[in-house]
């Protein structure tokens, strides 16, 4: 039988504990280079190769809990976290380690979900609440998002009260989004990087669903590193209640694309460093040209040569 799950108080980010996880939840062990999805993934001796098998073993609202491994996860199909796997908490670490997959993107020290099998989807697609923490995204061989997270009130899409913690997404050349939110609520980017998504598209790409727009989407200590786009709003959607807090942008075409609308957007804390002041926004669509809904406070910028 797998474990039962730790108790909360194990799960630290940053000296305070993450999730509630329930008493009777298990843990469920993944290493990509050295598992086998023939194993029973109870223990790290018996780990799965992938993390699409352990989601198979999750029970809705037990509080479950898969540890993940170093090293490249290789999914030959998108991993879909479905509403009946609700409340798992993903995290990385050795087996419960610090997550340390932060700045520099070639590094290996925490697990990377990747493909090279499909093109044309996510690899990784939230219709459900969870907790990922310490995870990499490398989306070099998909055309589309690394992430996408959906909300559908009408449909089985359940992506709200996500909450992603140390994660990485990488474009690598590749990926068009790190992260695609579609009506995607409540969900926070804590000390996230989303770097090299340099060709045409955004770190983070916000959209809205069938009968949703994205609301209460929250970045904190985030790093937008090198994208077209740091973060992106459609053109004539309308999300709810966007904070930007203590978040770095460095490299970016644009810092934050806002495609002419006027969305409920707070920075604050903010660092921008941009090769002039219309990089921070887009000239057009900058505070004061018809952005009654943008706050900014304490934000600073710098020029670079």
């Amino acid at each position: 039988m797998p474990e039962k799950a730790i108790d909360v108080n194990r799960l630290y980010v940053g000296g305070a504990p993450v999730g509630g996880l329930a008493s009777d939840g298990r843990i469920w062990y993944v290493d990509g280079p050295n598992g086998s999805d023939a194993h029973l993934g109870i223990s790290p001796d018996t780990a799965f190769a992938t993390l699409s098998m352990a989601l198979t073993k999750v029970v809705e609202g037990a509080g479950d809990v898969i540890w993940l491994a170093p090293g490249w996860i290789d999914e030959a199909a998108q991993v879909v976290i479905e509403p009946e796997m609700a409340g798992v908490t993903i995290s990385a670490g050795d087996y419960g380690g610090t997550p340390a997959y932060r700045a520099d993107a070639t590094r290996l020290s925490s697990p990377v979900l990747m493909t090279t099998t499909f093109a044309t989807a996510p690899i990784l697609k939230i219709e459900a609440p969870c907790t990922i923490i310490g995870l990499g995204v490398a989306g070099a061989f998909v055309t589309g998002a690394s992430v996408q997270v959906e909300y559908d009130s009408v449909g089985t899409e359940r992506g709200a009260c996500v909450h992603f913690i140390d994660c990485m997404f990488s474009g690598g050349g590749g990926a068009l989004q790190g992260v695609l939110l579609t009506g995607a609520q409540d969900i926070t980017f804590t000390k996230c990087l989303f770097i090299g998504h340099a060709v045409t598209g955004a770190g983070c790409y916000l959209e809205a669903g069938t009968t949703e727009e994205c609301t209460c989407i929250h970045w904190d200590e985030c790093d937008f590193w090198y994208n077209v786009n740091g973060i992106e709003i459609k053109a004539a959607d309308v999300p709810v209640g966007l904070w930007v807090d203590h978040c770095w942008f460095d490299g970016n075409t644009i810092s934050i694309d806002l495609n002419a609308i006027d969305p409920d957007l707070h920075i604050r804390d903010c660092s921008f460093a941009v090769a002039d002041e219309d990089a921070i926004f887009e000239a057009a669509y900058a505070p004061g040209a018809g952005h009654s809904n943008m706050r900014l406070l304490n934000n600073q910028h710098f020029l670079l040569a």
